[in-house]
């Protein structure tokens, strides 16, 4: 026996069951949020904390008698330097030797005897933007972000000064201090994104449920489906109105 499939009543049924849809939806996309919050943004775990991203600058100008010397030139060999792991290396070293870094160090760097050189990299980033030497660091105490900064900063200053004698290096007195709040912002977004995909997931689910129950559905809505199951006509009763 062929089964033929009813567009206009899918629709109907779709309309009739919209609001159950709508519940499924809803339940899928609140168990979605969790699943995400829970699972992939790891829910309440983790440092929560606030964190303040302070860089520091130094200021790269060439000495009188090396007007002709073209800069750019020499702050690519003088990032070539910063990047260099003896260099990295070297800085890190320094930053744990210093007393008045004990904190900073002590926050940044909880294991310092152990840490790595990657480790550092990513905590202390150094960037090279025009005649500018930009040293990042981050950390959730502002206090420690600004002393290290400033710290690496003038140390840059001090020993890239003696290996590149053609220029003067200035460090700036100001830092530029950047509050992050993003990993509650991560942990938002990741939620939003498994809610919605759950909410679409329940309301296709719901309509693939309604389109197979159509096909597959015994129920006798009309005539031709008598005839489809091979069965006479004996009446046909008209449906009273303002009734069922």
């Amino acid at each position: 026996m062929d089964q033929v499939f009813d567009f206009r009543e899918f629709c109907l049924t779709l309309l009739r069951r919209f609001k159950l849809l709508l519940i499924l939806a809803l339940v899928c996309g609140i168990l979605g949020g969790l699943f995400g919050f829970a699972v992939k943004a790891d829910g309440f775990s983790g440092d929560l904390r606030d964190t303040y991203t302070v860089t520091s600058v130094v200021s790269v100008n060439l000495n009188r008698q090396e007007k002709d010397v073209p800069l750019s030139s020499i702050m690519t060999t003088i990032d070539g330097v910063l990047q260099s792991n003896y260099f990295q290396t070297t800085l890190m070293q320094a930053g744990f030797d210093k007393p008045e870094l004990e904190s900073a160090v002590a926050e940044l760097f909880p294991q310092p005897e152990t840490t790595e050189l990657d480790e550092f990299k990513k905590t202390v980033k150094t960037s090279i933007k025009g005649n500018l030497i930009l040293v990042e660091v981050t950390a959730h105490s502002q206090q420690n972000a600004q002393a290290y900064s400033i710290f690496s900063a003038d140390y840059i200053a001090k020993e890239i000064s003696g290996m590149v004698t053609t220029v003067s290096m200035t460090p700036k007195e100001k830092q530029t201090i950047l509050q992050n709040s993003a990993v509650w912002t991560d942990k938002l977004v990741t939620t939003a994104k498994f809610g919605i995909l759950g909410a679409a997931g329940g309301f296709g689910l719901g309509i693939l449920w309604i389109f197979f129950f159509n096909i597959f559905s015994l129920k006798i809505k009309s005539v031709d489906d008598l005839k489809t199951f091979g069965l006479p006509v004996l009446g046909i009763f008209d449906q009273p109105k303002g009734g069922r």
